[in-house]
């Protein structure tokens, strides 16, 4: 996952796309919250950090 993070030629949606792929258990469906929202709920965590360790901030 921090290999796809890491990597500056692609763009932050592919970066933050491959490194999910890499999560090496299915994302939890449950009660609490379906797979499609925890994974909804991941990118744009993955994306508010990398803009923010990156220097660019929030939008």
């Amino acid at each position: 996952m921090e290999q796809w993070l890491n990597d500056h030629q692609l763009s932050t949606e592919q970066r933050i796309e491959k490194s999910i792929e890499q999560v090496p258990a299915p994302i939890v469906n449950d009660v609490h919250g379906s797979s499609e929202y925890r994974t909804f709920v991941l990118k744009n965590t993955l994306t508010d950090v990398l803009n923010e360790l990156e220097g660019e901030g929030h939008v």
